[in-house]
């Protein structure tokens, strides 16, 4: 429970202890990562070059929506998949390199749809693998809405 609390408070205690976030202009790469399966994701959609445009442009964050839940084995364990992780650690990775923040943003339900209650079992197995799995990283940030 500490590292789910931990992954999902970590941009909170940020803002709080400093008064603002460590950024303030950024990008939204919408449906990137916003797909039915691992397997879908585009990964060429966006390369490193991309993202040193993105930084040429004066931009110091990205905003990745990620379909989280689909992006797991599913039920019962709900076990990320090591396709996502890759993915997703290459465009860490690149932020790093470049100084950019990269907030990784839920996207696995529609806000304006009945959601079963269940889901917050599911997105806790998620976060505190990604969690995990990025504890030792820099420049990252979770939303869990």
């Amino acid at each position: 429970m500490r590292k789910l609390l931990s992954a999902i408070l970590l941009a909170s205690i940020v803002f709080s202890v400093s008064g603002q976030a460590p950024f303030s202009r950024g990008v939204n790469l919408t449906s990137w990562f916003q797909t039915g399966n691992p397997r879908q994701i585009q990964f060429t959609k966006y390369t490193f070059k991309d993202f040193e445009n993105i930084k040429s442009l004066g931009c110091d964050v990205i905003r990745l929506p990620v379909n989280m839940h689909s992006m797991t084995s599913g039920e019962p364990y709900y076990v990320i998949d090591k396709v996502y992780l890759a993915f997703l650690d290459s465009a860490v990775t690149w932020c790093e390199k470049l100084e950019l923040y990269i907030m990784i943003d839920n996207h696995t339900f529609d806000p304006d749809v009945s959601t079963t209650p269940e889901i917050e079992e599911v997105l806790t197995k998620v976060w505190v693998q990604t969690a995990d799995y990025f504890k030792n990283r820099s420049h990252l940030f979770y939303m869990r809405y």
